[in-house]
């Protein structure tokens, strides 16, 4: 294993992710998870990188896909779609 330091934590997580995809020999594909999500099992994942040709990416869905929360576009949901 070999962890990559951000030496600017500020920047944030998807920051600290594109340092760690930065770092990693040349692969194809990769799992990215955060660690609150303990509930993922072998089968989850197999079934993610089955689905790996199909798209860009891969995303699970459960009850429907999932929206974005307006938090992550503070400016849009306060002010409407204009800014």
């Amino acid at each position: 294993m070999r962890i990559i330091c951000n030496p600017d934590p500020d920047l944030g997580r998807a920051h600290s992710l594109r340092l760690g995809l930065a770092a990693l020999p040349s692969v194809r594909y990769c799992f990215v998870q955060n660690i609150d999500n303990p509930f993922v099992d072998p089968e989850l994942i197999g079934a993610l990188y089955a689905a790996r040709e199909q798209a860009p990416y891969v995303t699970p869905e459960h009850l429907g896909p999932r929206r974005p929360s307006g938090a992550h576009w503070p400016s849009t949901h306060r002010t409407g779609p204009s800014g």
